[in-house]
């Protein structure tokens, strides 16, 4: 597979992704270039990421209000990232009521 087909922006510090399983009509993932293994590691860059996650949702004509940005590590993919999630949690990959929780405001 060829990832750069997946890719919607780009930096110096960090690649705007589509998700290969999106929850929702719109899923971004955005993964640093750097290996980040804490919150606490690399503040300015995890703004830079958060950042460009809102500058992706933006391309897909939503206001950002409408989306979830949530960031995320597990054993599967150890290195942190961020999820940007259309609140409509409409997808066919989503297995059941309780596939995919989000956090309540």
């Amino acid at each position: 597979m060829d990832s750069a087909q997946y890719q919607v922006l780009t930096s110096d510090q960090c690649v705007v992704m589509l998700d290969l399983l999106p929850v929702a009509a719109f899923h971004f993932l955005v993964l640093s270039k750097k290996e980040i293994d804490s919150l606490y590691e690399d503040i300015p860059l995890l703004q830079h990421m958060h950042e460009m996650g809102l500058e992706a949702a933006k391309k897909t004509g939503l206001p950002t209000e409408r989306f979830d940005l949530g960031y995320h590590q597990r054993l599967s993919q150890r290195r942190l990232h961020l999820h940007v999630v259309s609140r409509d949690y409409n997808s066919p990959h989503l297995r059941g009521k309780f596939k995919f929780k989000k956090a309540s405001s």
